[in-house]
């Protein structure tokens, strides 16, 4: 039937799948073949009709007499059963990323008419990650059979909920819960230092009452909790960058060439501007200098019967003028005092005007930790907020001049969630950047290394910047921000792993800077 467009290379056995093709090669295509008997019609309808980029494209169908032959694109990429195989288990933010995708993908299925349910089981084996990390959602075919290989019950939107929640309990902890009798462990109970709202999430996700009736409130509930963690770790997805034409590369490169033309252009003009100016002030001073020369020599042969012609118009002059009288040295005195205290005086009413208050007043760098702290709060009555003293070293041993430290202090009795500490300061708009060094104490490098923290600053209520998580095999951290504009600085203190122990964190040298 496909003879006369297509070629086949290599037919799989039929115990291993119904699948046609090299699934790892690169062979752009692959084909599976449907029993009529086994097909409901109406899904089948549904399934020809999807368009996707979470599934392969269907290229062409084919039907025979007893069978369906669905020619679609082949997948390339690592399966979930693969990576964890490879991998153990996935970082919680990949992890994250792959259940959001996939709740996406199957809630799409459940929006078509008629709507296409996915079965209890799950397989690792059927989601694909492809080059670029884009979850792909492959043997779609099993979902339209009424019966044979993966063609159980259908199910509702709750047990699709606990579906894709044990899946994600799978790929957080490498361990399959299917195989485990009783109530899945907790983290903890694993030795595994992850976040504990995941757990209960996912508890919460697989209770027969759960509130989570569909996919989307499910996927809701883990955007909820990552945003933030997501975005320190860096777990992010980027998005793909699209690829520049060749049409595109051209006009790019003619607009850098006259741009750059531009600028030698200008660049010339600006020199040759500058030595034409140098030039004529030159020539106006040479002129100014030939001019007083001339002057001068004009001067130096005057006529002397001028000269004396001067000589006597003084000489009538003062004999013209009355006679003065003399005043004696008394008189000469007083009047000399009575001036210089007019004078002083002078000087004194200039000195005293009153200066231009709306002058702005020139600033300088100040510590942080000589402000006094708006606000302090803590998940535990136990934390401490202190200015650092003599004694106090960051983890390599190094002073500061000023700063201040937060004590985690009896955290051992307090839950997961409390353990974070809040401090925030009033300043004005004279403020343009905040810089100050990050670590843990010296006097708590005992601690584990896996226990661990990050300093979030926000600025007027808005994250300005999160720093990386520091603990006493990590650190010290250097952090700068822009705070210009800024009227309320805050410093949150947030634990990157499960649990932390009793630990102190040093904000060493907080300067603010004009």
């Amino acid at each position: 039937m496909l003879k006369e467009r297509f070629a086949i290379l290599r037919l799989k056995k039929a115990g291993d799948s119904q699948d046609v093709g090299w699934a790892g090669s690169k062979i752009p295509w692959t084909f599976v073949m449907l029993d009529k008997q086994d097909v409901r019609q109406d899904l089948f309808t549904a399934y020809c009709r999807i368009n996707h980029p979470a599934f392969p494209r269907i290229l062409d169908i084919k039907e025979g007499d007893t069978y369906y032959c669905v020619l679609k694109e082949n997948i390339h990429g690592e399966n979930l059963e693969a990576r964890l195989n490879r991998e153990g288990r996935l970082d919680h933010g990949q992890a994250s990323r792959i259940i959001g995708e996939l709740c996406k993908t199957l809630e799409f299925l459940r929006m078509l008419r008629p709507g296409i349910v996915c079965y209890r089981d799950i397989a690792l084996s059927d989601i694909v990650l492809d080059h670029q990390g884009t979850v792909k959602l492959i043997n779609l075919e099993k979902l339209i059979l009424t019966k044979g290989d993966g063609a159980d019950e259908p199910t509702g939107d709750l047990q699709q909920v606990q579906s894709v929640a044990l899946l994600y309990y799978h790929l957080l902890t490498g361990v399959n819960p299917c195989e485990i009798e009783g109530h899945i462990p907790s983290f903890s109970q694993l030795g595994l230092y992850l976040p504990g709202e995941l757990f209960d999430l996912i508890t919460k996700a697989l209770k027969p009452d759960s509130p989570m009736k569909t996919l989307g409130h499910f996927r809701k509930e883990i955007e909820k909790l990552f945003p933030r963690r997501c975005e320190e770790h860096g777990d992010q997805k980027t998005p793909a960058r699209r690829r520049i034409t060749g049409r595109q590369a051209l006009v790019i490169a003619a607009v850098t060439l006259a741009v750059s033309a531009a600028a030698v252009l200008a660049f010339k003009l600006w020199v040759f501007d500058a030595a034409s100016r140098a030039e004529n002030n030159e020539i106006t001073r040479l002129l100014a200098y030939r001019e007083t020369a001339a002057a001068a020599e004009e001067a130096k042969h005057t006529d002397f019967s001028g000269e004396e012609a001067n000589i006597l118009n003084r000489t009538e002059t003062m004999v013209a003028e009355p006679e003065q009288p003399v005043q004696n040295a008394e008189e000469v005195s007083q009047s000399t005092d009575a001036h210089e205290a007019g004078q002083t005086a002078d000087k004194t009413d200039s000195n005293s005007l009153p200066k231009d208050r709306n002058a702005p007043a020139k600033r300088q760098k100040v510590y942080l930790s000589s402000l006094e702290p708006a606000s302090f709060s803590a998940g535990s009555d136990s934390f401490r907020l202190a200015d650092l003293d003599a004694s106090d070293r960051d983890i390599q041993g190094n002073r500061f001049q000023a700063g201040i430290k937060l004590e985690l202090v009896d955290s051992y009795l307090s839950d997961y969630k409390d353990q974070w500490m809040t401090v925030e300061y009033n300043l004005d708009k004279g403020y343009s950047r905040f810089s100050c060094v990050f670590s843990v104490s010296q006097a708590f490098q005992h601690i584990d290394p896996s226990q661990k923290a990050w300093l979030n600053i926000l600025g007027d209520g808005k994250l300005l910047l999160s720093t990386a998580s520091v603990g006493s095999s990590s650190g010290p951290v250097r952090i700068e921000a822009d705070i210009r504009g800024v009227k309320k600085l805050t410093l949150q203190l947030n634990p990157a792993s499960q649990f932390v122990e009793n630990a102190g964190y040093i904000i060493g040298d907080p300067v603010l800077e004009p």
